[in-house]
């Protein structure tokens, strides 16, 4: 996946796999880089309506309106709603999935996650239900890594030393039991273990799903079921259409120059 992710990203900022220094310094270069276009053009067209916010309660539609209108406003430009969405949807076009992150910390946070970022149960095949567990690896500050987890500052300090606070070092976040757990390690530094933090266990009614769950939502279209990776994109089918315009377009620029050449050549030179 890590290699047609790559593979796709040079095709979708390049428009070829073909690196110009290999060409002829007399041959066409053009590249009518068509991935691109049609990726960017279709993105806002597919976030112009973002999902509006649902209101419960017995109260008249032209307040639940006022309300909906005032909480979708404050939304987009606090979370910048579809920003977010067409980083997920052209993260599913170039890496066979998309997926946005979700947790509650003093308020409703979202946010996008690299494919590169993520791994994920090789058996499960839906995030809601089959699914084992997901990890994301994530990075920061040593500094930042022991406000986050003080209890294990000495181990840290240990590992590291205190001159290096501000360097930036990887941990991994693991989600285990289908979401009931979390556990956060950098190396062999069991950094902290909880239940699911965006649950309410004390008053499960404040809760939108019965149960804990991943705080990943997944975007995946063409998918056979084997895992949650999808098994082609749209990327990946348009590349050999992208080679043939480069293609056609080199050998008419080719041509053209090729016609203006005039060759002047003496009978003299020229054996019977």
């Amino acid at each position: 996946i890590d290699a047609v992710g790559k593979r796709n990203e040079r095709y979708w900022k390049e428009g070829t796999e073909i690196n110009s220094k290999t060409i002829h310094p007399k041959k066409a270069k053009i590249v009518d880089n068509r991935i691109f276009m049609s990726v960017e053009t279709i993105l806002p067209m597919l976030t112009s309506r973002t999902p509006e916010p649902m209101i419960g309660g017995e109260i008249t539609n032209d307040v639940r309106e006022k309300i909906i209108k005032a909480l979708t406003i404050a939304y987009e430009v606090k979370q910048k709603l579809q920003q977010k969405l067409q980083t997920l949807i052209r993260h599913w076009f170039l890496y066979r999935i998309g997926v946005l992150k979700y947790r509650w910390d003093g308020g409703f946070i979202s946010e996008s996650v690299s494919a590169d970022k993520i791994g994920v149960d090789p058996r499960g095949t839906d995030e809601t239900k089959n699914c084992e567990f997901m990890y994301e690896k994530l990075e920061d500050t040593i500094e930042k890594l022991i406000e986050k987890f003080p209890k294990k500052q000495k181990e840290i300090l240990a590992k590291y030393g205190a001159d290096r606070m501000k360097s930036k070092v990887g941990y991994i976040e693991f989600w285990g039991g289908e979401g009931e757990w979390v556990a956060w390690k950098q190396g062999e530094i069991l950094l902290g273990k909880q239940k699911n933090p965006n649950f309410d266990y004390t008053n499960e009614e404040n809760n939108l799903f019965k149960k804990p769950q991943f705080p990943y939502l997944v975007l995946n279209v063409f998918n056979l079921g084997k895992n949650l990776f999808d098994d082609t994109s749209l990327i990946e089918q348009s590349r050999s259409l992208q080679d043939a315009i480069n293609k056609r377009k080199n050998q008419i620029s080719d041509l053209t120059e090729e016609n203006k050449k005039l060759i002047v050549a003496s009978s003299n030179a020229i054996s019977k």
